[in-house]
């Protein structure tokens, strides 16, 4: 039983609840409310008292004894309630103190976190800061390296650059001395030449104009005029071959077959394979109208003067030379008769021969020229068409004067083409390269002649015009086969 339903207060309560009294003492009320009621204030346990006194004022002393065991078992029971609220609120207040107990744990937990989570990021602050340190000493000496690196590159570089920066001054003045010397055998040429003029004068004189088989400087035959004509000839062979514009149209398959049929290696450079196009088709111009020169004097039509000239032509030559050789004599008049015939005769053709855009001979080749270009490239616009036609013929036209003039020389000029593969001779070909370079380069395609006397003789070549050729490097031979090619090169030459 709770401490507060002490013997005393039972025995005060019985002992009112037996007598006559009909009011219950105040203190009594209290105490016994007190237990049932301990939060309520004592005002209102007064006035809740009153009320249960007035209510038990009303029985009579039978009632109240026969009533008193309830009471008191309804107390007793009471008395239990209370025990165990009072054991729960014991319950209670522990587990307030427990959880007081656990909170404070928790806190300090919280706190120990706390310090371990501060000591853990002081810890990764401090690894981090060493990890940053450690990488900007590793940058930095990366860069130191790298620095030196660059130093060293760049002095090395210097070094290089300045050994370029001299062997080019070097090259200039060996080529300056060269030049110095070239310079100095052209005055030599040039004296001699003089001295050569002024003894063919003086044997003119001694021999008369018969034996005179040289041309005067003014005249179209002379060889430096002969030289000039040549260069007017390229430049219109590149006038009449151009392939680059948005009014022509190139055909790739029949380029292609152009390139197979002249064996041209090409680069995939759409312009590299544009130019090899263009000196292509200049070189069929220039075989076309050369092979019917050659083949004039066979032509047999009743309006071909020219050819008629050249076959009579030769076959007088013929007969003097015949005649000079099975006729006894000494005279220069007989010797020289064949070589003045030839040389008047083509002078002639190359003056007068073809000279209207309207011959017949003139319009079929132009037109078979015309033709045959139009295969690989084609004009689109009709301007650009006409101004070509008009162009081709007088390329044609000039063209033929000029090979009748070949025959004016004496001796004749030779025409020659190079072969593909020669190895590159600087006397005789002309391209693109470096005079020092070409050693390893043999020829991938000729596209204009040689023009000269002994083209094959490396001692007694005269040269009107080198062969215009494109090169290709040969060092993916080895020695012996390079070796193999020089000597079948000379020995074709010869």
């Amino acid at each position: 039983m709770d401490p507060r339903f002490s013997a005393d207060l039972m025995i005060d309560f019985h002992s009112w609840f037996s007598s006559s009294e009909t009011e219950l003492p105040t203190l009594l009320l209290e105490r016994i409310f007190l237990i049932f009621f301990p939060a309520q204030p004592g005002q209102y346990l007064v006035q809740q008292s009153q009320q249960l006194i007035s209510g038990l004022i009303q029985f009579t002393i039978e009632e109240r004894s026969s009533t008193r065991s309830i009471i008191y078992n309804r107390i007793k029971g009471m008395s239990d309630f209370v025990d165990g609220s009072q054991s729960e609120l014991i319950r209670r207040s522990e587990n307030k103190k427990r959880i007081k107990i656990l909170e404070k744990d928790l806190e300090q937990r919280k706190q120990l976190h706390r310090n371990e989570l501060l000591n853990a990021r002081d810890e990764i602050e401090k690894e981090y800061r060493q990890k940053l340190e450690s990488e900007k000493q590793r940058c930095n000496l990366e860069n130191q390296q790298l620095n030196d690196k660059f130093n060293r590159e760049k002095e090395s570089m210097e070094l290089e650059h300045q050994k370029v920066i001299q062997n080019l001054r070097d090259k200039i003045q060996k080529l300056e001395d060269e030049n110095k010397k070239s310079l100095a055998k052209i005055k030599d040429l040039q004296t001699e030449k003089d001295a050569a003029v002024k003894e063919a004068i003086v044997l003119q004189i001694a021999l008369g104009d018969v034996r005179n088989v040289q041309w005067s400087d003014d005249d179209p035959n002379d060889p430096e005029q002969l030289i000039k004509d040549i260069g007017r000839i390229q430049k219109s062979l590149t006038d009449v071959t151009k392939v680059k514009g948005k009014q022509i149209q190139i055909n790739e398959a029949k380029t292609n077959g152009l390139f197979d049929e002249y064996k041209i290696e090409t680069h995939d450079e759409a312009h590299d394979a544009k130019t090899a196009l263009s000196l292509s088709l200049q070189r069929l111009i220039f075989k076309k109208v050369y092979e019917f020169i050659e083949n004039l004097s066979s032509i047999n039509e009743d309006d071909n003067l020219e050819s008629s000239i050249i076959s009579t032509t030769k076959e007088l030559v013929c007969f003097m030379e015949e005649f000079e050789a099975t006729r006894s004599g000494d005279d220069d008049i007989t010797r020289f008769t064949p070589i003045k015939i030839r040389q008047h005769v083509y002078a002639s053709l190359g003056s007068r021969s073809f000279n209207d855009p309207s011959h017949p001979i003139i319009i079929a080749i132009t037109n078979d020229l015309l033709n045959e270009m139009n295969k690989y490239r084609e004009m689109l616009s009709e301007e650009d068409k006409n101004r070509l036609n008009v162009q081709l013929a007088e390329l044609v036209i000039e063209l033929i004067r000029f090979l009748f003039r070949l025959s004016t020389q004496e001796p004749k000029l030779d025409v020659k083409w190079v072969k593909r593969g020669k190895k590159i001779r600087n006397e005789l070909m002309q391209g693109p390269w470096d005079s020092g370079d070409s050693d390893n380069l043999v020829v991938n395609f000729c596209y204009f002649p040689a023009i000269g006397i002994n083209l094959s003789d490396k001692k007694n070549l005269r040269i009107y015009c080198k062969a215009q050729v494109l090169a290709k490097s040969y060092s993916r031979f080895s020695s012996f086969v390079r070796g193999v090619i020089d000597a079948v090169s000379e020995k074709n030459d010869s």
